[in-house]
């Protein structure tokens, strides 16, 4: 099967119908996509890898496994190159959805189009869709998520978050 992936929206219609159990066609919206989803299947996404539009997420919905705390929403030592989230829910967790279109400093950028990895980092996105990061703010970043003041780039993902759910 082969679903061209225009937004997160889109594929969370999707998800939604299969979360639900709807064993029949779902229907995605706007594209005017219908699914058949055999009832073995999980909702997993597995059917949808590789449906991913690499580059500049600019639209629809970002997934991240977080509480939605502040601490949650800043990058340890080993997120050098930005917090992950994904264009899909991740499963058995809490997922906060950032709506990217509300971001100004932070980049959300999908590196990796079977899997629907997003990077979300201070930085510029190139003409092919590479996120080129701040290393200075995102090391400004990392360095806050140990202390008791929360960081303005957090600040800016907090005011991004759109919904928390856990699938």
């Amino acid at each position: 099967m082969h679903c061209h992936r225009n937004s997160a929206g889109d594929i969370q219609s999707i998800y939604e119908g299969v979360k639900n159990k709807d064993k029949g066609k779902i229907a995605a919206g706007a594209l005017g996509l219908a699914v058949t989803v055999a009832p073995e299947i999980k909702p997993g996404f597995s059917f949808l890898k590789g449906a991913f539009k690499f580059g500049k997420v600019e639209e629809g919905v970002v997934f991240r496994s977080a509480s939605g705390t502040a601490k949650s929403l800043t990058p340890r030592a080993a997120d050098a190159n930005g917090l992950s989230g994904s264009l899909t829910p991740i499963e058995n967790a809490t997922n906060v959805k950032i709506d990217p279109s509300k971001l100004s400093t932070l980049q959300c950028v999908c590196d990796n189009v079977k899997t629907g990895h997003v990077s979300i980092a201070p930085g510029t996105v190139d003409a092919a869709g590479n996120l080129n990061v701040d290393q200075k703010a995102m090391q400004s970043w990392m360095d806050s998520r140990e202390t008791n003041k929360v960081h303005d780039l957090t600040r800016e993902l907090l005011g991004a978050i759109v919904g928390r759910e856990k699938y």
